[in-house]
Formats: structure tokens, C-alpha cells, sequence
């Protein structure tokens, strides 16, 4: 028996722009078109033969942080084709669809019997529902799809694609057994992103690793050394410091951190009877560049390493409010300076076998840029209200208005009648579609 996944397309004409938000109208989701090819009609569509020996993929990039909820492809049917095809989802190692079966991320089986008939205009006549496999993507990240056709019959199934996406690139194979090899088109394919919140945790390795340490009242930098020491004694004149930079182009621009945590491992190790070395570590924001008066850096205390009582791993716990307003200020290094322990006692990070690393969590709040156009206007709040219209939604647009050059140059707000209006001719120009989604 076929299901059905209903989504609704409410399309409007706001001030000569075409607006399109999708939402999953049997569970609330706020979803959004996230990568689609071809953007507009091409002016001609090649397939390629789906069949036992010839395998295609397609590469994508995520363009919007949520989870990855469905992907829809351009299938055309010969008349008296079987076999039915079977979609995976892949990671991608060095631009190429990952060929271990092992790391595949998601499989599944479309029925033959549920691909639509291929139209110039309906080029999408197949989707895969990824809902169940909780797959949350960031921006950046990329992915391949992929479909086989194992004991297909004489008659094609052709896959139908164009050249013209920059986010990625086809694909294909003769075997599961062979490596991937780049094709010469790319394939009609659109991504849909469920926006409704997410969250992430991420280990991110540093861009410096440094030691600043005092000779002959000079203070020396050693970039990359086999271990990043700290110690401090005013008596003997010792002062060994680290400085650490990390690239924050892997958190999202609006996320809400709520853990860091410095971890790594300590190799080398002094005590006294009853007295063991914590670290100060401070922070500031880095550029991906060493520099001795990084070390100096010493107003904001982000955090203090537990007593170090062995050699081994080691974990400190950071102030996420300190990350936070380097996220929101757009920075795109956090630096940590750690200083020695003031009882002139030393700790030695190994830097050779398994380097600090800075882990962070965050959560994504729901994406108020509704319309994908790349700021945050009325256009975005006129979607809230009617096809949302939840308080988390409309709390994300409040949070988020102005965000993007277009939105930055509003400077009228419509008074609330009069945006009530506008919401009443949004509502009376809706259309609605159903498209089917059929599975075994």
C-alpha cells in the first residue's frame, strides 16, 4: 500500500518576490527547500542509465542548519522496467562519495511502482523520507546520495540531470565493489531541511599550539613543540606559558553554546606533598596566528584546570558565556592563554600523540530566515504567523529581525493593523499542492 507524505507549498507575492516555505502539515515540522537543482527549467536534461552495472551519486553542500528530512529525485521509467532502485545517503571523504558500506548513513528502497511519470517543469518524481534516521546537518558539510539498481532488467531507468550546481558533482561506478569516479553532468536532486531546532557537538583540533616561555628576560616563542608546558615561579625567574587558537568556522553563526571543554592529556607533571598543579586558562580572540603577546592575555578567566594529581587525560571546563559573545561577534578564532601554576609547579600538555582539542556544544535554534533569501524581514514574520505560528518560531524571528544586509536596510515596520492586513492577502493568495511520497 502506498503512503502518503503531505507537504504544503504556500506560494505569495510580496512586493515582486516570490516567497516558498514548506511545512509537514501532519506533524508541525517547519521544513525549507534547502538544496535544489535545477533551480529553474533547463533547456535540456540528460539521463543516465540506472542499472546493475552502472551506479550514480551526487554530491550536495548543506546550506541550512536542522535535520536533513527528505531528498526528492528525477527518475524516468521505461515501460515494462523492474528492479526497483535502492537510495543511499553517504558521507564524502576528499570530494568523493565515501565507497565503504560500512559508513553508509542511510539505505533504502524505492518501489518502482511509486516513481512518478518524468515531466520538463515536475522533474522530481521520486523522494525519500530521511526523517527516521535523525540525521542533523550544519552548513558546509557535505554529503552524497546514491542509487543502485541490483538485478535490473533490459529496460532503463534513467536518473535526469543537467550541469549547473556548485554545491557538488555526479558520480558513478560499475560496481559496489569499484571506487567512485567523477561523472560528467550533475543530477536533478532537492534537499529538504527540517528547521524545527537542533543541536551538535563538536571537537574542534587547534590552529596554533605554542609555547611562551622567559629566556634571559626575553619572552620566546616555539611553535608546535612536543610538549606545551606550564610553569611559573617569580623566585627562579621560570615562566612557561601556552597559548592555543581555535577556528570557530565549524559552529554556526547563531548558535547557542552550552558546553566547552578543553581536553587533552598530561605527560609531564610536578607536585609538592599535599600541592598539584591547576592551570588558569584566559581567553581572547585569536587570528590563527602565534604571537608572544597572545601569552600576556590575562583579563578574561575562562576557566581553571582540576588539581593535577597524575599523567593522564584531562579535561577543563570553559566559560561558555566568554565563547558565546565571540560567536555573536562574528570572531573567527578562540585563543586560550594558560598559564603556569603560581606555586611554580608544571604541567606538560602532550602535544605528539594526542593534542589538546576544544569540544563544544550547541544548540541551533530555529532558523528565522523562513524564506532562505538570506536576511531576516516581514516577509519571514509573515511566514511565522500563518504557517507556524508557534511562540519558539515567532520568538526566533523577534531574536534574529535584522539579521542579513536586506533586512538591515528596513526601517519602516508596519503598524500591527496594518499588518494584519497584509497577513489576511497573504492568507487569500496561499495555494496549496500535495505531492505523494509511496513506500513498500
Amino acid at each position: 500500500m502506498r503512503g502518503c507524505f503531505a507537504w504544503a507549498a504556500n506560494v505569495v507575492l510580496l512586493a515582486g518576490s516570490l516567497l516558498t516555505v514548506l511545512f509537514d502539515s501532519s506533524a508541525g515540522a517547519v521544513e525549507i527547500v534547502d538544496q535544489i537543482h535545477p533551480a529553474t527549467t533547463p533547456g535540456i536534461s540528460i539521463g543516465s542509465s540506472l542499472n546493475s552495472f552502472n551506479l550514480v551519486a551526487q554530491t550536495f553542500t548543506v546550506g541550512q542548519p536542522g535535520t536533513l528530512s527528505q531528498i526528492d529525485v528525477s527518475l524516468d521509467v521505461d515501460a515494462g522496467a523492474v528492479g526497483d532502485p535502492v537510495f543511499t545517503l553517504l558521507p564524502v571523504v576528499g570530494g568523493t562519495p565515501d565507497p565503504n558500506p560500512a559508513n553508509e548513513l542511510f539505505t533504502t528502497t524505492i518501489p518502482i511502482g511509486s516513481i512518478d511519470e518524468f515531466a520538463f517543469g515536475d522533474f522530481f518524481t521520486a523522494s525519500v523520507d530521511l526523517s527516521s534516521a535523525g540525521i542533523e546537518v550544519l552548513p558546509g558539510e557535505e554529503y552524497a546520495w546514491a542509487l543502485d539498481r541490483p538485478g535490473s532488467s533490459a529496460f532503463d531507468i534513467f536518473v535526469q540531470g543537467a550541469g549547473g550546481y556548485d554545491g557538488g558533482q555526479e558520480f558513478d561506478r560499475t560496481s559496489p565493489l569499484n571506487a567512485w569516479g567523477a561523472g560528467g553532468s550533475d543530477l536533478f536532486f532537492r534537499t529538504i531541511i527540517d528547521t524545527a531546532g537542533s543541536s551538535a557537538s563538536i571537537a574542534i583540533d587547534p590552529a596554533v599550539k605554542a609555547n611562551v616561555e622567559l629566556d634571559n628576560s626575553v619572552y620566546v616563542l616555539e611553535n608546535d613543540p612536543f610538549f606545551l608546558v606550564t610553569q611559573q615561579s617569580l623566585a627562579s625567574g621560570t615562566d612557561s606559558r601556552v597559548i592555543l587558537e581555535f577556528p570557530l568556522a565549524q559552529v554556526q553563526a547563531n548558535a547557542v553554546i552550552t558546553e566547552a571543554t578543553l581536553d587533552g592529556s598530561i605527560s609531564l607533571s610536578s607536585f609538592s606533598p599535599g600541592n598539584f598543579p591547576e592551570v588558569p586558562v584566559f581567553g581572547y580572540e585569536g587570528d590563527g596566528f602565534a604571537s608572544v603577546n597572545d601569552a600576556a592575555v590575562t583579563t578574561d578567566l575562562v576557566g581553571v584546570s582540576p588539581s593535577i594529581t597524575s599523567n593522564g587525560p584531562l579535561t577543563v571546563d570553559l566559560d561558555t558565556a566568554f565563547l558565546q559573545g565571540l560567536i555573536d561577534d562574528g570572531a573567527s578564532h578562540v585563543g586560550l592563554a594558560l598559564i603556569g601554576d603560581a606555586d611554580g609547579l608544571q604541567a606538560g600538555w602532550d602535544n605528539f600523540t594526542n593534542p589538546p582539542v576544544l569540544n563544544v556544544s550547541f544548540d541551533i535554534p530555529v532558523a528565522a530566515d523562513r524564506d532562505v533569501d538570506g536576511d531576516v524581514d516581514i516577509a519571514d514574520l509573515m511566514a511565522y504567523q500563518r504557517d507556524d505560528g508557534s511562540g519558539a518560531g515567532l520568538s526566533a524571528w523577534e531574536s534574529q529581525f535584522g539579521v542579513g544586509e536586506a533586512a538591515a536596510a528596513i526601517v519602516v515596520v508596519p503598524e500591527p493593523t496594518t499588518l494584519a492586513g497584509l497577513l489576511g492577502a497573504l492568507v487569500a493568495l496561499g495555494v496549496v499542492r500535495r505531492r505523494s511520497f509511496a513506500s513498500a
